[in-house]
């Protein structure tokens, strides 16, 4: 079996850069795509939407590659930095390591968030400054003055 690319470090970390930044502060971001559960080529017909950021046309150094499993599609940093689902990480199987079933819980309780940049349902990355209950889509984040981190495992 050909060796996986490595994964980014284990602790993905998302924080506001901005003390006051918040919904009216920023433009809107670009428009997320409702309700979307399954893979869907309805925004791009060349390039599958990722289920996370619900975004087609990304920039790759910002979200990662796409790719898809079980009907369900996604970029790998969405996934890593997405709430609760880096514990669900294997080394192998669905998508980049994330099973779909975790994934799809993920879905289902990012959308009952919005996005503080695009105002958007389905922003899955929560700010991990205390006190903080900011919840935004990967691609919004540079637009709302976020900071996005990886950080080693401690020892």
């Amino acid at each position: 079996m050909p060796p996986s690319p490595p994964p980014p470090p284990a602790l993905p970390l998302s924080r506001h850069s901005r003390p006051g930044a918040g919904p009216g502060d920023s433009p809107q971001g670009h428009p997320a795509l409702p309700g979307a559960h399954r893979c869907s080529r309805l925004l791009s017909p060349s390039s599958p939407v990722c289920m996370l950021c619900r975004r087609a046309r990304v920039d790759p150094d910002i979200c990662g590659q796409t790719s898809a499993d079980g009907g369900l599609c996604a970029h790998r940093f969405c996934l890593f930095f997405a709430n609760g689902l880096l514990k669900w990480k294997r080394p192998t199987g669905g998508i980049f390591g994330f099973p779909p079933d975790a994934i799809q819980h993920t879905i289902q309780l990012a959308d009952q968030k919005r996005c503080f940049v695009c105002r958007g349902k389905g922003a899955a990355i929560s700010c991990a400054e205390t006190g903080c209950e900011r919840s935004f889509h990967l691609p919004c984040a540079e637009k709302g003055e976020c900071v996005t981190q990886y950080f080693g495992q401690h020892r």
